[in-house]
């Protein structure tokens, strides 16, 4: 009996060692713009035999982004980009794999073409890069993510619409598998990614706008992931110094049985 109380103690140490690494992550991530705190999700592992149920502890069985918006922060900087309601911008990286993200900091690369801070391509409606000609000589993004640019100066300045920031949403974001670098991709728990502009009537992104200027910070809250980390923290003590106490008692019942 004592042998398997610390197994099933050795199982809930392990759970709670992780989630106090999801929770210190966070915390680490609270000045990252657009990081989506995490949190491990658990459940039981459950035998049956000989008409009797067995309770043998738990397993992660996943880690969870929350994809609640976090607070926007203005930076003056006309390719920073921030979205104001559900989705996330869509880029692809050099063999053309899409990715989705909240972090809105964007620039160019060698070529011209829009890219984000890991020189993924920042990617257009039907999924095509945005390009940006070597004669202009400004770029505007508009809260529809129309991406214009000016040329010339004086009284031979034009303005262009060069593409529209392509977006995407899923029916169950928290699905998304996290690829590290505020980069998320799509999976079966996801669902099929919806594909829209900001603004668009009919999509799940009608309501959603894109902030030029600004940057979606982190949506950790300190106070709360602190107290958190603390609770569980505790609970880590408390439950290691009881598995000790088993353990000395089964060892000293082995020691008087031989």
């Amino acid at each position: 009996m004592a042998i398997d109380s610390l197994k099933t103690a050795g199982s809930t140490l392990k759970n709670l060692q992780t989630a106090i690494d999801v929770v210190a992550n966070n915390i680490a991530n609270v000045n990252t713009q657009g990081y989506k705190k995490q949190s491990a999700s658990f459940e039981s592992i459950v035998s049956s035999m000989g008409g009797q149920t067995t309770y043998s502890g738990s397993i992660v069985s996943a880690i969870t982004p929350n994809f609640n918006q976090g607070p926007l922060k203005a930076t003056g900087d006309g390719l920073d980009v921030a979205l104001n309601g559900n989705g996330f911008l869509v880029v692809a990286n050099g063999s053309g794999d899409m990715r989705y993200t909240r972090s809105g900091s964007l620039g160019f690369d060698a070529e011209g073409n829009l890219v984000d801070v890991n020189g993924n391509y920042v990617m257009g409606v039907g999924a095509s890069r945005i390009n940006i000609p070597s004669d202009a000589t400004q770029v505007e993004i508009t809260a529809l993510g129309e991406v214009m640019i000016k040329r010339g100066e004086g009284v031979d300045i034009t303005f262009e619409l060069v593409d529209q920031l392509q977006l995407a949403n899923f029916a169950n974001p928290a699905g998304l598998q996290n690829m590290g670098q505020n980069l998320y991709r799509e999976s079966a728990n996801s669902g099929q990614v919806e594909f829209g502009t900001a603004l668009s009537i009919g999509t799940s992104m009608g309501a959603t706008s894109v902030v030029s200027g600004s940057l979606e910070q982190s949506n950790v809250d300190v106070s709360t992931a602190l107290v958190d980390l603390i609770a569980l923290q505790r609970s880590y003590q408390a439950l290691s110094r009881a598995a000790d106490t088993d353990n000395q008692i089964t060892e000293t019942t082995i020691g008087l049985a031989s």
